[in-house]
């Protein structure tokens, strides 16, 4: 009975160690993502910012006109 009961803490120590293990998986999985989304967002950020400064193509042949 006692062997029954050792065995079955150790399977559930081992069950928690398995677990913890691929929680640090996913977490350091959630951290890459965040870190790549948050990459995109700012590159994109910039294109818009970088866009909006520059003269639109009909604003630059106006003053090219006059």
């Amino acid at each position: 009975m006692a062997s029954d009961m050792t065995s079955g803490m150790e399977r559930i120590a081992r069950e928690m160690s398995r677990h913890n293990r691929l929680l640090d998986k996913q977490t350091v999985l959630l951290y890459m993502i965040t870190n790549a989304v948050l990459q995109i967002r700012d590159d994109l950020n910039k294109k818009e910012s970088h866009k909006e400064k520059r003269p639109s193509m009909k604003s630059v042949a106006k003053s090219v006109k006059k």
